[in-house]
């Protein structure tokens, strides 16, 4: 549990150093398709040591970010309400918040593969309502 809200607060803040500044600005000129295009031009980045981000993406009002995990590392189901808690937290205290003004929810989506298991996601949702 302990590593993975580790691993969720590293990402939230990578999220947050990255994009909100950008965020910001590409909301106010409704750039977000260029925005987006020039963030994916400095991906892959290291979040940590297990986690990396890899794409960012617009899917009609998702903003996903995508996240890939050091094969072998693993997020617990159970813990994901913390992770989610977690999340929120660091997008509402950014600028990244001002997509939700748009109706924009944001979805963080982590793949990861087990040990001698296939391929896994897990994502976790944060609505425009979130921070309100």
């Amino acid at each position: 549990m302990q590593k993975i809200v580790k691993v969720v607060m590293a990402v939230v803040i990578a999220m947050v150093v990255v994009s909100s500044v950008q965020m910001f600005f590409m909301k106010k000129q409704n750039k977000i398709p260029n925005t987006i295009y020039a963030l994916n031009s400095t991906l892959p980045k290291k979040v940590d040591e297990i986690t990396t981000f890899t794409k960012i993406e617009l899917d009609g009002k998702i903003l996903r970010f995508h996240y890939v995990l050091t094969p072998g590392e693993v997020i617990d189901p159970d813990g994901l309400a913390e992770v989610r808690a977690q999340a929120v937290k660091g997008i509402c205290a950014s600028e990244v918040k001002e997509v939700f003004d748009d109706g924009i929810s944001i979805e963080l989506l982590y793949a990861f593969q087990p040990k001698g298991d296939t391929d896994k996601k897990v994502s976790i949702s944060i609505l425009p309502d979130s921070c309100k």
